[in-house]
């Protein structure tokens, strides 16, 4: 079909109700037939047969007015209640969408608009992924592959990918939008330029596809929707199972308890992960404490730089009650106290992030005779080699954020980059580990962490690939036995106050997935 120009409305009952029949026609075929052959187109929709005010026949709106004016479909979040209408067969697996996209306002840049898919069947808006665009979409996250989960989830977002797009959304300009989804592969095109490829739209398999908005006033038009062949298991094949994996409380539990506190690496033992991170900076006297941040600002009831403080006055803040009444009182730990609490209960990983403090981790740990009990990382390639110059006993890994592409010689430079340092492992972003960078590793004798990974589907993904570390916020969440069994993290209401969560973990077996129970890992 030859697309009119956007925003063109034909002249003519005739022609207005030629367009109304095709229209109808083309929907009703979508959600009626069978399998369709691969590559078929199933859906067209250019709004122009369509009254103001109405929708498409078979589209249904989930909360908002969407509806079509002047040829195009508008989706106004203006004031309005976040608009979401819904098309399409719920069969629906391998697709391409195409659709264009115009701003006409936005409240700020940072509000968007999205194309929705694998949308749910029975119209609850909840469990999808997104094809975000900020109004703003040269800013680093201006375009998103994210994920809507489900209502049980603990979080609304997951983002698995960013990009940034070669130019704003400037009101009255059309984009070309443009989304490939197969199997559990999903790629994204502004303007013909591939931005976004990802291999992780594992949690949702079928469903139709969707229109929503926020904080902005946008148009769609001009949509396209063909069917794609499945993917042959070659294709599916991007990763293998090698193994098992372990888990590591980010953080301690940090999911249900104030982070880097002793409460909290007790939940984590409570639990049974095998192993938990904590991040540690030096006080003015010299002393190893607990904080991710360089300051007391945002987890404690003080303020200031750690780096300025002495140990007394570090002692007398709250690192607790704003995570709920019942951690009031918890103070910042030192790492010999993190130490004492963990120490043949479960590995500590200790993040450097004060370059300064190396020589007193090392102190601190044979003081404790925890070389055992000890791994070191640090995003400073200087920290990592003079720890494994210090204490050669310690296991030390290179936090790194990984690959923006699945490319080998990429993949390759920073392996080298670690090896430089004496590194035995690198640990990643979610977002950068690629299969070129587990296969170069291990071929390199390195092994590759993933940090912070609290999506159980990713988890599971992770696991396939051959990471053997896995950094999660909650700890218990689908991880499995020894024996093959898989044992999901359930929760219910905690009885009176406690997280921000307001949830404790509860446990049932299950069936094999390839993930290791903490309870029966190594660490």
């Amino acid at each position: 079909m030859n697309y009119p120009p956007p925003g063109h409305v034909p002249a003519g009952a005739e022609l207005r109700a030629m367009f109304a029949l095709l229209s109808l026609l083309v929907t009703l075929a979508s959600l009626t037939s069978g399998p369709v052959c691969a590559g078929e187109v199933v859906l067209e929709e250019n709004f122009d047969g369509i009254a103001d005010g109405e929708l498409p026949p078979g589209w249904s709106t989930v909360s908002g007015k969407p509806r079509v004016e002047g040829g195009r479909l508008l989706i106004n979040a203006m004031g309005e209640p976040t608009p979401v209408v819904y098309f399409g067969d719920p069969e629906w697996r391998d697709v391409r969408v195409e659709v264009s996209l115009t701003f006409e306002d936005a409240a700020e840049p940072t509000r968007w608009a999205a194309l929705a898919w694998r949308t749910p069947a029975d119209s609850t808006p909840s469990d999808f992924y997104m094809y975000t665009v900020r109004q703003n979409a040269r800013a680093r996250n201006g375009l998103e592959f994210a994920r809507r989960m489900p209502a049980t989830s603990r979080t609304m977002w997951r983002v698995y990918a960013t990009a940034r797009a070669p130019e704003t959304m400037r009101p009255g300009e059309a984009h070309r939008l443009v989304v490939e989804a197969r199997g559990n592969f999903v790629r994204h095109w502004f303007d013909g330029k591939l931005v976004v490829e990802s291999p992780l739209a594992i949690g949702v398999e079928k469903g139709r596809l969707g229109f929503t908005c926020s904080g902005a006033r946008a148009y769609f038009d001009n949509l396209k929707v063909s069917v794609l062949p499945p993917m042959t298991p070659e294709e599916q094949a991007a990763y293998t199972e090698t193994g098992k994996a372990v888990v590591c409380a980010h953080r301690g539990f940090s999911a249900i308890a104030p982070e880097n506190t002793l409460a909290s690496y007790r939940a984590a033992i409570d639990v049974g992960a095998p192993a938990a991170e904590c991040d540690v900076v030096g006080t003015s006297d010299g002393v190893v404490v607990l904080s991710h941040d360089w300051t007391a600002d945002r987890c404690t009831d003080g303020s200031g730089k750690f780096s300025e403080m002495t140990l007394e006055q570090v002692k007398q803040l709250d690192a607790g009650s704003w995570k709920g009444e019942k951690f009031a009182g918890e103070r910042v730990p030192t790492l010999k106290e993190a130490l004492a609490v963990t120490k043949g209960k479960l590995r500590l990983v200790v993040e450097i992030k004060d370059a300064g403090v190396v020589e007193q981790v090392a102190a601190d740990i044979r003081e404790m005779d925890a070389i055992n009990d000890c791994t070191i990382i640090s995003f400073n390639l200087g920290v990592c080699k003079q720890m494994r110059e210090i204490e050669p006993g310690l296991a030390v890994g290179w936090l790194t954020s990984g690959l923006g592409e699945d490319d080998e010689a990429e993949a390759d430079k920073q392996i080298q980059m670690a090896l430089s340092a004496n590194v035995q492992f690198v640990d990643v972003a979610s977002s950068g580990v690629k299969p070129a960078l587990v296969r170069r590793a291990n071929l390199a004798g390195l092994t590759v962490w993933v940090w912070t990974v609290n999506d159980p589907d990713l988890v599971k993904y992770f696991a396939k690939m051959g990471v053997k570390s896995i950094t999660t916020d909650d700890p218990p969440s689908e991880v499995l036995c020894e024996d093959g069994r898989e044992v999901h993290h359930h929760r219910r209401p905690r009885d009176g106050p406690g997280s921000a969560a307001g949830y404790v973990g509860l446990w049932e077996v299950t069936e094999y997935h390839g993930f290791v129970h903490p309870m029966h890992s190594a660490g």
